[in-house]
């Protein structure tokens, strides 16, 4: 019974310690259920061992646990750090199988702006960076910029537009829209995404001559654009753009703090929270866009603005459209203002109501099948089944409205 008290007294120093204050408790009823079975045995022996072997399998249990805990600790403290840097710094582009050209064009997520510690971007591209000014972002002399690509690797793939705004107490003052000749043949997809076609770069300048303009252009104004610390500032450094003391403002972070109960950030669903009437997704047009976002965010003027639609006639009143695919020089936007502004409705999917499926260019590789998107198979199987669903390209519907 003696050894016994000093196994407990022992594991009790041990949780104290430790700060397993919790755990006493379950200690103590250890040591009574072991010196009960002893007193019932009436053999102080078998209880040793007993205890013996019930007081290792517990230091086992509290070793395993601690482990665990620090682990657990360790993880937490990480998420803080992580979580604590993104609140610091971000004061400051839907369905996968019919995906629109403005959600699949470049990647957009929401990445810290700058460590107000380090004079360093994040990926260790662009240096000589400003911090944005901390809990504000009121700047009213500024640069707003984006580009277009033939691709998303920045070391493989070749600029093919780059658009600036300068604005000067919140008046565009200055535009810079080029192209910019690649090394590269532009993918059909690009095409299709951003409707510049290789004829449309074929004389432009290469991107050394477009890098020294935008030098020049910019000054030492802030540089403002949407996911620009994620894609457009790497890219262009990766180029050649060198970046002198310019602040940075990313939109992306910014609309993620001021915005948390928005699911999407992408530019194109910020302009349509914003009821900004505006097209996509040439870069010039973009720059337009998230101007004018740039300052809903910095005004706290946040709440949703619904586009009141311009009807021009109702020839197709009563007319349901669904649209899969892309279009060259036309966006999904375009000829979904066009349905409505004739009369007609747009829905995302179709369904038996749907009158005409307008068919484009299917260059996401997610929604294709059998060379067809899965809402092309889907509305040719309703047809077969005796639907008065009809499947149209552009021209026809354009037929439709003339």
């Amino acid at each position: 019974m003696f050894l016994i008290g000093i196994f407990g007294i022992i594991a009790l120093i041990y949780m104290a310690v430790k700060g397993l204050w919790s755990l006493i408790p379950w200690l103590i009823l250890a040591v009574v259920i072991t010196s009960a079975i002893g007193f019932v045995l009436d053999h102080w022996v078998v209880s040793l061992i007993i205890a013996f072997f019930a007081f290792a399998a517990f230091g086992y249990y509290l070793e395993k646990k601690e482990t665990k805990e620090k682990v657990i600790e360790k993880d937490l403290n990480m998420l803080r750090s992580e979580q604590l840097l993104k609140e610091v710094d971000e004061i400051r582009k839907g369905d996968t199988s019919e995906t629109s050209v403005d959600e699949i064009s470049k990647p957009e997520k929401t990445e810290i702006l700058v460590n107000n510690t380090s004079s360093e971007m994040k990926n260790d591209v662009i240096t000589n960076v400003k911090p944005p000014i901390h809990g504000n972002d009121l700047f009213y002399d500024y640069i707003i910029f984006d580009i277009e690509t033939t691709g998303l690797n920045k070391q493989n793939d070749d600029v093919i537009q780059l658009s600036a705004l300068k604005v000067i107490n919140d008046k565009i003052v200055d535009k810079l829209n080029t192209f910019v000749k690649p090394k590269i043949v532009i993918p059909e997809k690009i095409t299709y995404l951003t409707g510049i076609k290789n004829d449309d770069v074929y004389d432009a300048p290469n991107i050394d001559e477009v890098i020294n303009k935008f030098s020049t252009f910019i000054e030492d104004l802030p540089l403002i654009g949407h996911n620009i610390i994620k894609f457009d500032l790497p890219f262009l450094s990766e180029k050649g753009l060198v970046i002198n003391g310019n602040s940075v403002i990313d939109t992306v972070p910014m609309s993620t703090f001021k915005l948390p109960n928005l699911k999407n950030h992408r530019l194109p669903a910020l302009k349509k929270y914003f009821g900004i009437d505006n097209l996509s997704h040439n870069a010039l047009n973009d720059c337009e866009t998230n101007w004018i976002v740039y300052k809903k965010l910095r005004d706290n003027e946040l709440q949703q603005v619904e586009i009141n639609q311009v009807i021009i006639d109702d020839r197709l009143s009563g007319i349901r459209f669904s649209i899969t695919g892309q279009f060259i020089d036309t966006s999904r936007d375009e000829i979904i203002k066009s349905i409505t502004e004739h009369g007609g409705k747009y829905t995302k999917g179709i369904s038996g109501k749907t009158n005409y499926l307008i068919v484009g260019k299917q260059i996401d590789e997610r929604s294709i099948t059998k060379d067809h998107s899965k809402t092309e198979l889907k509305a040719q199987e309703m047809i077969n089944n005796g639907s008065s669903l009809e499947i149209i390209n552009l021209g026809e519907y354009k037929q439709l409205i003339s």
